[in-house]
């Protein structure tokens, strides 16, 4: 294990934008077996900066807290919705700061990229494209969103979110293209999963069915608030995801 390690960091830098001396790697085999010389060896590896990490330890202290671990919210937000789905699935994670596009399969994350396509920015445009301050496009975005009667919100959006549609195929594409397996379905997920009328462009445009999972599916709750979960779900998926390794 340890050879292994060592095998890991010494490839690492082939694919990761940043120098090994300051960065936090970690690794989990997604297939093949170590040296096993018949079967090809399969590896995910994450790396984050060691000055964000540093960050969040600071956060935590003072919190008063004890920070137990840190994870990469891709594998936190898979472990929420898709655990035991065996097919092929985009998964993508539509965040205020940023979005990242995460190829599933059997439950297995495999490839993960990272966008900056981002929810708050949706808002900034929509409030300049309608003339109005943030808290009010905000609000127009939630309630509209693609759907809205005023052309000048619903074709801002559609102007944003078609770039994102070309990388999610792209991504899509290259999976396909390596490993010869096909995206069969789409999971949405972030605070913008929920805008009206994105899944049905999505699922539209991609040619592919597409879901926004609730990652509160597999917990028990009073039936009264199973639309006030559903609805929040998106935000949480990678809290929950979290929660459930602390729970393993």
């Amino acid at each position: 294990v340890i050879e292994f390690s060592v095998a890991i960091r010494f490839i690492a830098p082939q694919y990761i934008p940043l120098p090994i001396s300051d960065s936090t790697l970690d690794w989990k085999i997604i297939s093949g077996v170590p040296g096993d010389k018949k079967s090809k060896l399969k590896v995910l590896v994450a790396a984050v900066a060691n000055q964000v990490v540093q960050e969040y330890q600071r956060v935590a202290q003072m919190a008063g807290l004890e920070l137990f671990a840190l994870e990469a919210e891709a594998l936190a937000a898979v472990r929420a919705l898709v655990p035991q789905n065996k097919k092929t699935i985009c998964l993508v994670d539509i965040g205020a700061q940023s979005t990242t596009v995460n190829i599933v399969d059997a439950g297995i994350l495999r490839k993960s990229y990272s966008f900056d396509f981002a929810g708050n920015q949706l808002s900034y445009v929509v409030a300049s494209a309608i003339d109005k301050g943030y808290s009010e496009a905000e609000q127009v975005k939630q309630k509209q969103g693609l759907l809205s009667q005023d052309k000048r919100v619903s074709d801002t959006l559609y102007m944003l979110i078609d770039p994102l549609l070309v990388e999610i195929r792209k991504v899509s594409g290259e999976f396909t293209q390596f490993e010869g397996k096909e995206v069969t379905e789409v999971y949405l997920t972030g605070g913008t999963a929920n805008l009206p009328g994105l899944k049905e462009y999505f699922s539209e445009a991609l040619k592919r069915k597409t879901e926004v999972p609730n990652c509160f599916a597999n917990f028990l709750y009073p039936p009264i608030l199973s639309g006030t979960l559903q609805e929040m779900a998106p935000r949480y998926s990678v809290a929950v995801g979290v929660a459930l390794q602390g729970l393993q």
